[in-house]
């Protein structure tokens, strides 16, 4: 089968993210199951991925702007036009175009929604759908693709209700796919109870959505930790640097602003504790790659953490982002360590029964193989 994937933003060059990491998974996994697999997405070829995968890139050679969905559908349509596919996904705001493109010309097509928010659009409160356009452009342009698609999977269940409270979408044209840990995590044996790095936190730096400025306060408060690995940028990157350095400890801290998902892997398995802190999320594929580590771990209360991890000793749900909780938290996870280490591996055997990418892909893929 010849599945083409559409992306909006770059891969390489201009940022990388979780978006970036779906992509490449599902592409990895298709590919060993033998399918012809390409993506359409922004950007320019900078040989990092293109010269070591088995799928094929097509660069639009246009940095991420505003305008980045309108850019991506004609880039897309044309590489549509060129290669033929039989089945084309789209997981941004491209899918405007390129979902009626597709219709039009019978070529199978569905969107795969991973976003953590969707904001609210709908014909019956125009004035509210104006102004979350005004802030979520891409976002309006992915919900356009999303109405004239016959298929649209989410990424958890609260995506899933967020399309159906949110978008108006219909639930016979929704199937909750889910999303899955990559191989080189759920296969690493190497962690061990002798490590370097105590905590260590991944994710972007923005306060709003990841209030990771209260993870600083409480390690400021906690003395039972000897190094802190932050790995991630964003708008709020120098704030969270100075208020470290006003605190004391910036020579405890090692800050990474960037890193290819092997890279992380290998911080994650030279860790005793990931400290993951959100306020809202689709899928927060972080905290189960840091699971999957063999990493203890201390995580907010979002998406599906709690059904997923809420019996396994090994892992410590926030209910809100107390400071106070998190130093109680820190305190007793690094004075009870080798304890609790050796049933870190329960966690992770959940996690490879359910989140294989492998499963996932097939998923996808099967109703359009005929």
């Amino acid at each position: 089968m010849k599945i083409l994937f559409t992306y909006e933003f770059s891969f390489k060059k201009y940022g990388f993210g979780g978006g970036q990491v779906i992509a490449l998974n599902f592409m990895n996994s298709l590919t060993r199951m033998g399918h012809s697999v390409s993506i359409c997405c922004a950007g320019s070829d900078d040989d990092f991925f293109s010269k070591k995968s088995n799928y094929k890139f097509y660069f639009n050679n246009k940095k991420p702007n505003v305008f980045s969905s309108i850019q991506s559908a004609f880039h897309s349509i044309r590489i549509i036009k060129k290669i033929k596919p039989d089945l084309v996904c789209s997981f941004t705001g491209e899918a405007f175009a390129i979902s009626y493109f597709c219709n039009k010309n019978d070529i199978n097509f569905c969107t795969y929604i991973a976003s953590p928010t969707l904001p609210y659009f709908s014909f019956k409160n125009p004035i509210l759908s104006i102004k979350n356009i005004r802030y979520s452009l891409s976002h309006f342009f992915q919900y356009i693709g999303v109405l004239q698609s016959k298929k649209n999977y989410s990424i958890s269940e609260y995506t899933y209700m967020q399309l159906i409270d949110n978008w108006g979408v219909s639930e016979e044209t929704i199937e909750n796919l889910g999303c899955g840990v990559s191989d080189n995590f759920l296969k690493n044996n190497t962690n061990s109870p002798n490590r370097v790095i105590d905590i260590c936190s991944v994710g972007r730096i923005e306060y709003f959505q990841k209030p990771i400025n209260i993870a600083a306060k409480a390690l400021y408060k906690s003395e039972s930790w000897n190094k802190w690995v932050v790995i991630g940028s964003g708008s709020d990157e120098k704030k969270l640097k100075k208020l470290i350095r006003e605190l004391g400890y910036y020579n405890k801290v090692e800050f990474f602003s960037s890193m290819e998902n092997n890279e992380v892997q290998n911080i994650l398995s030279n860790t005793k504790i990931s400290l993951l802190l959100s306020n809202h999320e689709s899928f927060f594929i972080t905290a189960y790659e840091a699971i999957a580590s063999n990493n203890i771990l201390i995580v907010s209360d979002v998406a599906q953490i709690k059904e997923d991890f809420s019996e396994f000793p090994t892992v410590f749900i926030l209910d809100n982002n107390s400071e106070k909780k998190i130093i109680e938290l820190l305190d007793h996870i690094l004075n009870n360590y080798y304890e609790l280490y050796e049933k870190t591996g329960m966690a992770k055997e959940y996690i490879i029964s359910k989140y294989s990418w492998n499963k996932i892909s097939k998923k996808l893929i099967d109703p359009f193989l005929n």
